[in-house]
């Protein structure tokens, strides 16, 4: 058998390297982009208790930036940000609605969701 030149281990080492890299810069965006939803996440129920609160309303901008690659969680966010803006449904139905987001996003994180009515018991003994 013939032996390989000196310039093709060069090339093979050089080829190794950048798809070293390439691979660690695909993955560490991918860990940020997922580290970055769990983050908004919290923060939405941190404020769920104040759907008018100008902390809640960042959050569902930031909600509106990060999931923007779900459907679920973007109707669901577009059907609860039309009730606080202006149609201003009953109790119940913004309960279902904000539901609907955290259900969402939960299915979009892979997290194992609370009960419906654990959720909402802190939301529900609040008014606004």
């Amino acid at each position: 058998m013939g032996s390989v030149p000196g310039w093709l281990y060069i090339i093979l080492v050089f080829f190794s390297g950048l798809i070293g890299v390439v691979i660690t810069l695909v993955t560490t965006a991918l860990r940020q982009s997922k580290r970055d939803r769990y983050e908004v996440f919290l923060e939405f129920m941190q404020y769920r208790y104040d759907l008018r609160g100008a902390e809640f309303t960042r959050t569902l901008n930031k909600v509106y930036v990060l999931f923007r690659n779900d459907e679920e969680v973007t109707n669901a966010l577009t059907k609860l940000m039309d009730g606080i803006t202006y149609e201003n449904p009953g109790g119940n139905e913004m309960n279902r609605r904000l539901v609907k987001v955290y259900s969402a996003m939960c299915k979009n994180l892979s997290i194992k969701q609370l009960e419906d009515h654990i959720f909402l018991r802190p939301f529900s003994t609040r008014t606004s």
